[in-house]
């Protein structure tokens, strides 16, 4: 994640990182200070509810599995997968009444 060059010298040296660094290195996306971290986690909690749960959920599976697919095509195929699986779930169509209706997208209890 981080680079060979990188990881090497925090596992010899066993230092530790502060923030900046941590974000800088790529480790973490975003920083805030202590008073504001629940504000600022809250705020991207809402951003992510705005998604359908199938988008998400299929979403976070593919980066993990696109570390080690083995080609180009592969990967695609698995996103074509994932958005036919998507257009099937009937999220799609909530999300596009939301927009037209100006509101947020309502996900059942359930999702």
């Amino acid at each position: 994640m981080i680079g060979a060059s990188r990881a090497h010298d925090l596992i010899m040296s066993a230092r530790s990182l502060d923030a900046e660094e941590a974000e800088r290195y790529g480790i973490v996306t975003r920083i805030a200070p202590d008073e504001e971290i629940l504000g600022t986690a809250l705020e991207l909690a809402d951003e992510l509810c705005e998604f359908t749960p199938f988008g998400l959920f299929a979403t976070k599976q593919v980066m993990w599995a696109n570390l080690d697919i083995p080609n180009l095509e592969a990967a695609i195929q698995l996103e074509n997968r994932n958005q036919i699986m998507a257009s099937t779930s009937g999220e799609t169509e909530e999300v596009a009444r939301a927009f037209f209706e100006k509101r947020r997208p309502r996900w059942n209890e359930s999702d």
